[in-house]
């Protein structure tokens, strides 16, 4: 099991134990992923596919970190995980221990994130330091137009909220949002 998850084997042996240990969400994935191959190949009904371990506030902290670098929401998360933003809120607070199942979808949706994040952060105008530039001058090109933060919801198909969060710098638009906007930006001209 060691050498299929990457975690040493007296951390497993810990764990097996019901000691609480520290994992990075790296090692994790690869646990959960570990625990259920082997059960799968045990033919273990999915009902009984449960391990308890420890979720620590660490877990949610790395979780929130890692969704935060990437630009996307709880809730933007929470549907591509296809759990409730509640649960994955919870999570991040540390108020909630997770299934095996939930988590890994949680991680998976994560992982897709960042890489879309990587693949769109060679595209122009996608650098970290651009669109905070860019979130910085939003509400300014919005009020040049005659555009109150509801039109360009309207005009984006965004929530209200994630306009105010970009435009008082609360929030870093994802690169795809980026896009989403400038497009918005640009049907407000035509109007």
């Amino acid at each position: 099991m060691a050498a299929r998850t990457g975690v040493d084997a007296s951390t497993l042996n810990r764990l097996e134990e019901g000691h609480a240990v520290k994992l990075t969400p790296k090692q994790l994935s690869k646990l959960i992923d570990a625990y259920f191959k082997i059960q799968e190949e045990r033919g273990w009904p999915m009902h009984l596919r449960r391990a308890f371990f420890i979720w620590d506030d660490a877990f949610g902290t790395e979780l929130a970190r890692r969704r935060k670098a990437v630009g996307v929401l709880q809730s933007e998360l929470a549907k591509r995980a296809k759990v409730r933003w509640e649960t994955l809120n919870r999570l991040e607070q540390g108020k909630h221990k997770p299934r095996m199942e939930t988590l890994k979808t949680i991680i998976n949706a994560l992982e897709a994130a960042e890489k879309e994040f990587k693949k769109a952060g060679h595209v122009a105008g996608s650098s970290l330091a651009e669109r905070n530039q860019f979130a910085g001058q939003l509400s300014k090109m919005r009020s040049k137009l005659g555009l109150e933060p509801e039109d360009l919801a309207s005009l984006s198909g965004m929530g209200i909220e994630s306009i105010l969060a970009i435009e008082q710098g609360r929030r870093v638009p994802h690169p795809s949002t980026l896009k989403i906007l400038k497009r918005a930006l640009s049907k407000g001209r035509k109007r």
